[in-house]
């Protein structure tokens, strides 16, 4: 079993059967966000992607309006720790909030690509289609 830094920064074991990582594509008002769980390879990448971002201990507008407003991935274990990611930032929260900029887009393009085949695919192209806010 390896360790590593969970969301938040906590240590949690990776490799094991209770693990779980959900991807939620924050979009609707009124009814059930779409969601999809991580395999444990993309648990991986995902914790190599986030341990490569330059965080800042700086505030962050998060767009909040109808329509999309990003991706919330979290242990369904601890709701308290998540990333929101969306429109080039990143958001990690723990015991505080830090930001990392995501250049092009490219973690929320990796995130979104990871729900391929297990949401609506039309779904997936809308936050591509939405401009940064």
């Amino acid at each position: 079993m390896v360790s590593v830094a969970g969301l938040g920064g906590k240590s949690r074991p990776f490799l094991c059967p209770d693990c779980r990582m959900i991807v939620e594509m924050d979009i609707f008002s009124g009814r059930p966000n779409p969601s999809w769980e991580l395999a444990p390879e993309q648990m991986q990448e995902l914790q190599q992607k986030v341990s490569a971002l330059r965080w800042q201990n700086v505030p962050a507008r998060v767009f909040d309006g109808l329509g999309y407003r990003g991706l919330i991935v979290r242990y369904p274990d601890d709701p308290a720790s998540f990333l929101k990611v969306g429109f080039g930032l990143v958001l990690r929260s723990d015991d505080r909030v830090t930001t990392a900029y995501d250049e092009g887009r490219a973690f929320e393009r990796w995130l979104l690509a990871t729900g391929k085949g297990k949401i609506d695919e039309r779904l997936l192209a809308v936050p591509l289609d939405s401009p940064a806010k």
